[in-house]
């Protein structure tokens, strides 16, 4: 797989191309040239291949939209007065970042609604997430790679830690925790599966029933701009845009911050109705860790001992959190 990044000739690489492309690992080399109308000077394009399978989700975006500085602003507008450039999504960019935004092909393929450059609020949401992008800072792609980095965070390893504490339990004491409620212990597991899926049937999964395709738009604005939270926050989740990384690459710590973040960041008109399902979501993962604590100290703690009784109580306790977050399901949904 390939994507196309700018290079305006005799200057240096935007901010985001930079960064991409040292994240990757490979040079950018001249691939296009691109001429503008009345013969005027083009736009230099650069190609980088890319193939780790992390760069998934920033490639839906990044591989549709080409990044220019200042000095290219007449090619913008001349993209505005032809109907190729939502005129919000030019004047709300950050010029501070100096970013420019060209949608020079509809996304349609990337799971987000074919007309949703005409949609304001989605436009804010990527100006913010690339904003954001451009202050990420990547591992050094010659001594570590983006999922060796991902992985030895401190969150992963409580999370697997966790998973297989749980499921030794479970096998020690069959029936300790309900038939139900493990499979959806397994469920959420499975997260990194489920990240790889599109948006859309992650969404149907997230809140049941059929969505509008308003409500899908919201959803899909909603998972960019968890992404721009989790970013903004130091998180390194992997890239994606689903509505399970809001809590997969948040540190506990920032947990209740980055909750309150993200309701304000909802637009107005879905907050009411999606606040509840995306609180419900983050607190049965933020429960499902609490249960894996609580099970690895019952398991460490000396046999009849105080601290054993201790952490047994603890341990019925996160379970039981976990069975009153479960009942907010249908029983025989996704989740479920």
């Amino acid at each position: 797989m390939s994507t196309v990044l700018p290079g305006p000739e005799a200057a240096s690489l935007p901010t985001v191309a930079r960064i991409v492309a040292r994240a990757v690992g490979q040079p950018l080399t001249p691939c296009a040239f691109v001429p503008l109308p009345g013969g005027r000077t083009g736009l230099g394009l650069w190609r980088v291949r890319l193939e780790a399978p992390w760069v998934a989700g920033v490639l839906s975006l990044v591989a549709k939209v080409v990044l220019v500085d200042d000095r290219e602003s007449h090619l913008l507008r001349w993209l505005m007065s032809r109907g190729r450039l939502a005129p919000r999504l030019y004047q709300e960019l950050p010029l501070s970042a100096r970013l420019k935004v060209l949608l020079l092909e509809d996304v349609g393929d990337c799971g987000l609604p074919v007309d949703w450059p005409k949609q304001p609020r989605v436009a804010d949401a990527v100006v913010e997430w690339l904003s954001r992008i451009a202050r990420l800072a990547v591992p050094d792609p010659l001594t570590t790679t983006w999922t060796d980095w991902y992985r030895r965070t401190t969150l992963v390893r409580e999370f697997e830690t966790a998973w297989a504490t749980i499921r030794a339990l479970q096998a020690a004491t069959p029936g300790f925790i309900e038939a139900d409620e493990f499979r959806l212990l397994a469920t959420l597991f499975a997260g990194r599966a489920i990240i790889a899926q599109r948006l859309q049937p992650v969404c149907r999964r997230f809140i049941h029933g059929d969505l509008e395709p308003d409500h899908l738009r919201a959803v899909g604005e909603i998972a960019i701009q968890v992404r721009a939270v989790d970013w903004g926050l130091g998180a390194c989740g992997p890239l994606a845009f689903d509505l399970y990384d809001l809590v997969w690459g948040l540190p506990d710590s920032h947990f209740g911050q980055s909750l309150e973040n993200l309701v304000c960041l909802m637009p107005s008109d879905v907050r009411p109705e999606l606040t509840a399902p995306v609180l419900r979501l983050a607190g049965g993962v933020k429960a499902f860790l609490h249960a894996g604590r609580a099970a690895a100290e019952y398991l460490q703690a000396p046999a009849a001992s105080g601290s054993a009784a201790t952490s047994l109580g603890s341990l019925r306790t996160a379970v039981g959190r976990l069975h009153r977050w479960a009942d907010h399901f249908p029983r025989g949904s996704d989740l479920r």
